[in-house]
């Protein structure tokens, strides 16, 4: 539900490099011929791996790119059936010190995985062979050269399958259901696929583990009330997506004498177009919960605003940390804005970010929620709103190591002002011992729309600009956990579009614990001013026990 463990990973490559100088100096022109094993040694990733052997390469994007990351040329290359190595050449103005960027993909557009690589080439021919295939490396870019940039379909596409290279492939649903009675329940649901590095002597793996399900959190329950799935993923336990329309879901069977043969969580396009202002979606579960008593959901939401980027350039790569001497870049270069900072220097930040997309406005058009044995209707209702986070991401070990010992708060806040105009604000602080990265964005149905349909912010706010400061005296301390939570907040941000807000929390008894390991998420209450004008509305919190951050 969170941005922070949404990171990249490249794998290296055996690389052989045949120059034959044909003069001197640096500016001789040279050729780069790049061979790609069309049957690679993968990672060490069993979901990378089964995906491979089950349905192979169709296709690589090959990139070339200079020392730091920018684009120069790229070409897109068919596997011939039966071939061992696909074959693309470059021609270079000169020589010197480049990176080779190759991904592969499956007959569906999936994505298999990438490599990366620098290589030094000579004036004359060169040649590079890739016999390996890392994981995914995500990165910001801001071209179209990405399928799921280039157009509406080609993101609904990239969206609506399995991306086998990518560890991380999340969809959440977060926000609050209003029943007949006007009361408000806290509600979300996720669908998770993990690649978890497991490690056992000199042995090293990354398994998909599964996490979906749902949640359900009143004035009445001590935290939240949860069904769903947990585990590796099997013949049994793993996400199955499915194209046109739009339709993800995880089932996985319960013990013999359980309340239901099997949990379920499913989230699907029931009409309209996938990402885009009027399409409907339709949220269920059924499982048993803790106590292993029945719980089912049924909500339908209708998208009012559309899919918004909460990344930056058009694959909506959204940074987890800066380097120190990055940042140091950002505020003394380009005023604090990392939006700037990126589109001038073109620098990729490769491993240190996601592609993050949000609908932030689902309006909920009717829902039913029912717990216990006889199904019997708990709740049920035509009120609420949601907010749809679609994440995906790498996770490299370097990467992990960074934000091992990291610490975050996550603010989504939905805001109306006197004119009704629906708006809504993203702010996130991820603390790892390299900084303390702060990124805020304004988002609204009038914003300029990217290739791929996705919306781009209103407004980003610098570096400098975001402060997020918990109120003294709202601490609450949890009795399942032992853990203090501040249940108040003020979120000021300056420049251009000011805003001062304050978001308290509908209920302080909103901590959710899995396994042992527990987190404050839920509900909240958002006013304030925005521009110098009144604003109110509804936010999301999710946040780390007080000393944490």
């Amino acid at each position: 539900m969170n941005n922070l463990t949404r990171l990249s990973r490249w794998a290296g490559i055996s690389i052989f490099l045949a120059g034959l100088l044909a003069g001197c100096g640096g500016n001789s022109s040279a050729s780069l011929s790049v061979a790609l094993n069309t049957q690679p040694k993968t990672a060490d990733d069993v979901h990378q791996g089964v995906q491979l052997l089950k349905n192979g390469i169709q296709k690589f994007q090959v990139e070339l790119l200079t020392q730091d990351g920018k684009p120069v040329d790229r070409a897109h290359v068919e596997v011939s059936p039966g071939s061992q190595y696909a074959q693309v050449k470059f021609s270079l103005p000169e020589a010197g010190a480049y990176q080779i960027r190759s991904s592969a993909f499956m007959p569906d557009d999936a994505l298999l995985g990438t490599t990366l690589e620098p290589v030094r080439v000579q004036a004359g021919d060169n040649k590079v062979v890739i016999d390996n295939l890392g994981l995914a490396a995500l990165y910001y870019a801001n071209n179209t050269h990405l399928a799921q940039s280039q157009s509406q379909a080609g993101l609904e596409k990239f969206l609506s399958y399995d991306q086998p290279g990518i560890s991380l492939q999340a969809y959440c649903f977060f926000g609050y259901l209003e029943d007949e009675g006007s009361n408000r329940l806290a509600y979300f649901s996720l669908l998770q696929r993990l690649n978890q590095p497991i490690s056992e002597g000199t042995l090293s793996t990354r398994v998909p583990v599964i996490m979906a399900g749902s949640g359900i959190g009143t004035r009445n329950i001590a935290g939240f009330r949860t069904s769903g799935s947990f585990g590796v993923a099997g013949v049994l336990n793993q996400i199955s997506l499915q194209h046109q329309p739009w339709d993800a879901s995880v089932t996985t069977p319960n013990l013999p004498g359980a309340a239901l043969p099997q949990n379920q969580t499913r989230a699907q396009l029931v009409s309209g177009t996938f990402g885009q202002k009027g399409a409907r979606y339709r949220i269920t579960s059924s499982g048993q919960d803790a106590q292993g008593k029945l719980m089912t959901t049924n909500i339908l939401v209708e998208d009012s605003m559309g899919f918004v980027s909460e990344g930056f350039g058009a694959n909506a790569f959204l940074p987890n940390w800066l380097l120190p001497e990055q940042e140091n870049v950002v505020r003394s270069h380009f005023g604090g804005s990392v939006e700037k900072y990126l589109a001038a220097t073109q620098n990729p930040l490769t491993g240190q970010g996601s592609y993050y997309y949000s609908a932030p406005y689902l309006k909920v058009v009717n829902f039913e929620v029912k717990y216990d044995d006889s199904g019997t209707v708990t709740a049920k209702g035509t009120g609420g709103l949601l907010w749809m986070d679609v994440v995906y991401q790498t996770f490299e070990d370097a990467a992990i190591n960074v934000i091992k010992d990291a610490s975050w708060s996550f603010f989504i806040m939905q805001i109306k002002g006197a004119d009704g105009k629906e708006q809504a604000i993203m702010t996130t602080r991820v603390g790892t011992k390299l900084s303390n990265y702060q990124v805020s964005s304004l988002f609204g149905a009038d914003a300029k729309k990217n290739p791929n349909g996705v919306l781009e912010p209103e407004y980003r706010w610098n570096l400098q600009d975001i402060k997020i400061e918990p109120i003294r005296g709202s601490e609450w301390r949890s009795p399942a956990s032992g853990a203090s939570y501040y249940t108040k907040y003020t979120v000021k941000l300056g420049g251009a579009r000011p805003a001062n807000l304050t978001v308290t929390m509908d209920w302080p008894e909103q901590e959710l614990g899995v396994l042992n390991r527990y987190v404050y998420e839920g509900l909240g209450n958002v006013s304030g001013t925005l521009d110098g004008k009144p604003v109110s509305g509804t936010a999301w919190l999710e946040m780390q026990p007080i000393g944490k951050l």
